[in-house]
């Protein structure tokens, strides 16, 4: 009697654990439709257009910019131009605007005045997919995905070749060590995080984040890129960024 006791109590509090499961599935499910329910923050204006980047000149043209309900604004009268193939780097005290500068190019918000332009065209007239699909980010941590190492650089063109993507490994100074990797690049780039080969080449992994960067479109915003590289990758990050700098428009802040 008192091992049947056991044994069913072991049953009801299995029991309890899945019932504790499901309603925490069902709650993060409610908050997911609340979430596709939300309006989106910034519209494609009727008869936008696609954007076509000839050369990759930003113009920042009188442009007044505040969050939300705030009454100073955090741009006032900005002006500014970074001409086709030009490296800028934003350089300031936290909160100062470096990383809302990224945002408006990429129209995360719609400015109060003034307008921003690339190659004439107001960003605010053209389709974000459009615009977004120009815009490759650099983030200050690498990230790889549970795919191929493949997979990962082609991020930003899903398309490319295998031609397309060793060419940008090699771009990045990553092709060696990529084939160095057991499975090359066929081999599980969350697997690769997860091993020593991580910490014992802290380099070669920051260049990998670069990899999508020369792969994907000619315009790119790569905030507080400098902070995670050795003094060794960024001079080959200089290196490869110097010999594409004829056809790639950058802007770094830091």
């Amino acid at each position: 009697m008192l091992t049947s006791f056991f044994v069913l109590e072991g049953y009801l509090l299995d029991v309890g654990m899945h019932v504790r499961n499901l309603q925490r599935s069902v709650n993060d499910m409610e908050e997911l439709v609340a979430l596709e329910k939300q309006p989106l923050g910034v519209d494609d204006r009727p008869g936008a257009g696609e954007l076509r980047v000839t050369a990759g000149e930003i113009r920042f043209e009188d442009v007044t910019f505040r969050y939300g309900r705030h009454e100073a604004p955090l741009y006032d009268g900005f002006s500014v131009r970074i001409a086709p193939g030009e490296r800028v780097g934003l350089v300031g005290h936290s909160g100062s605007g470096k990383t809302t500068f990224i945002k408006l190019i990429q129209r995360l918000y719609d400015v109060n005045g003034g307008r921003i332009t690339i190659d004439g065209q107001d960003i605010a007239q053209v389709k974000q997919a459009s615009l977004r699909g120009q815009i490759a980010i650099v983030q200050q941590e690498p990230v790889l995905f549970h795919r191929t190492l493949a997979e990962n650089i082609a991020y930003a063109r899903p398309g490319a070749t295998q031609a397309e993507i060793e060419q940008a490994a090699r771009l990045a100074s990553a092709h060696d060590f990529i084939m160095a990797v057991p499975g090359g690049y066929g081999a599980s780039g969350g697997a690769l995080l997860c091993s020593r080969a991580k910490a014992s080449q802290p380099g070669r992994w920051a260049a990998q984040a670069l990899l999508a960067f020369f792969v994907g479109p000619p315009e790119s915003g790569s905030p507080n890129i400098h902070v995670s590289l050795s003094e060794t990758a960024k001079a080959a990050f200089m290196a490869a960024a110097t010999a594409l700098s004829c056809s790639i428009t950058t802007s770094k802040d830091r």
